[in-house]
């Protein structure tokens, strides 16, 4: 092999490599670069007598004090069974920022340690991999298999569905059940674009809220549906309360009529107050709904992104107050049928706790996704005792970033 290192590959040249990759991901995408406004950004690549194989798009983050380090999302693209390739690569990219004044790499390859359903899946007690060990010969430090779904820059466990998996399976009989529940209380499901980003950010704001995370504003947003013009779908899941209030009235008065005619304590008597009793329940919720959100109302929203190999569903928004409506149920089997309407073979639902025990593990699993365990998060060190202030620093700096766009907004 003939290996020439690359300090700055065409973004034309980059995605052309990256796309035809069986290792392709929505991260190594130079579209997604142009999200990352926040970030300076570097593609570095290895060829081959000319050919491309070994790519990367570096994110440079500036440090306090004029230091800089450089994160490699879901990367770099190669082909890790190729120790020549790895050890060529990785030797150029310490030595390229080093230069550069950088005190670390970081990175996550885009490698499945194991797959399997959410019902059959069992943590290794002692995970190995040919690719950690390789890493390790470029003195990679591997960062461990924590199960925090917030304890690296990407989430170690994911959500896939597979097209195959959907066609023979379809989704759980209490997924199904809850599709159709939100049809029948009246949730729409209404496309938008960027000129109404902004419903889609607000929606948003409850989930950050609930959660005590950071997630993004509209500003953000914005810039991911301009970069993805082609290939983004952003819905939301609107409530047109006024019609579901003269539906309920209707009903009342039906049952009303109803009742008259029937023998009271009877079987149907109970079950028609029954309905009764819940319809005036219902009438109640909408008016008080209705005097705080307005006739129609948008209660939450999805965006997802199609790439050459899948589609990924990014960020979900909810309003709480509309939690009973099942409004996610219809988001995500409208997203799933888009998707595989474009022709991709994956819906990538996005990380997961590795406990698998919480409520978002447990809304994913209904849709008979498998549970995907990524390799995980990779160090090199550049500047050793730099390293060390950044690993006590840095976890301070995030909390610190969030406390001020809470108190901002």
């Amino acid at each position: 092999m003939s290996l020439t290192f690359i300090e700055n590959l065409s973004q034309q040249e980059h995605d052309q490599f990256v796309s035809n990759h069986f290792l392709c991901n929505l991260s190594q995408l130079s579209s997604w670069g142009e999200v990352k406004k926040e970030w300076e950004k570097q593609i570095v690549a290895l060829e081959d007598d000319g050919n491309v194989v070994a790519s990367a798009q570096c994110f440079i983050r500036k440090l306090p004090l004029g230091l800089s380090m450089v994160y490699i999302a879901r990367g770099p693209i190669l082909d890790y069974s190729n120790q020549e390739v790895v050890t060529t690569f990785f030797s150029h990219l310490k030595s390229h920022f080093k230069k550069l004044g950088c005190i670390m790499i970081k990175f996550d390859p885009p490698i499945h340690l194991q797959q399997a359903s959410f019902n059959e899946f069992e943590r290794l007690e002692n995970p190995t991999s040919d690719v950690i060990e390789s890493l390790k010969k470029v003195d990679a430090i591997h960062q461990g298999f924590d199960l925090n779904l917030y304890r690296y820059a990407q989430p170690r466990y994911l959500a896939v569905l597979s097209k195959e998996k959907f066609e023979a399976q379809g989704f759980s009989s209490g997924t199904k059940r809850n599709i159709k529940r939100a049809n029948k209380k009246g949730v729409e499901i209404q496309r938008i674009d960027q000129q109404d980003i902004k419903r889609f950010a607000k929606i948003v704001e409850y989930t950050e809220k609930r959660k005590d995370i950071g997630l993004r504003n509209q500003e953000y947003f914005t810039r991911m549906i301009q970069a993805f013009s082609k290939t983004s779908y952003v819905t939301m899941a609107i409530l047109n309360q006024r019609k579901s209030l003269n539906e309920v009235n209707q009903e009342i008065q039906e049952l009303e009529n109803k009742i008259v005619s029937l023998t009271k304590d009877s079987g149907p008597y109970k079950k028609s107050m029954d309905q009764l009793s819940a319809a005036n329940k219902e009438k109640k919720r909408l008016m008080q709904n209705i005097a705080v959100d307005g006739d129609v109302v948008d209660i939450a929203g999805i965006f997802a992104i199609k790439t050459p190999n899948s589609v990924d569903l990014l960020y979900m928004g909810l309003n709480d107050r509309y939690k009973k409506y099942l409004a996610p149920h219809l988001l995500y089997n409208d997203a799933i049928l888009w998707g595989f309407n474009q022709g991709v073979d994956t819906i990538d639902f996005g990380g997961v706790a590795g406990t698998l025990d919480d409520g978002l593990s447990q809304f994913k699993a209904g849709f008979n996704a498998d549970v995907v365990e990524m390799i995980g998060e990779f160090d090199i060190v550049l500047s050793p005792l730099l390293y060390k202030l950044y690993e006590s620093g840095w976890p301070k700096v995030k909390k610190m970033m969030l406390f001020i766009k809470r108190k901002q907004s």
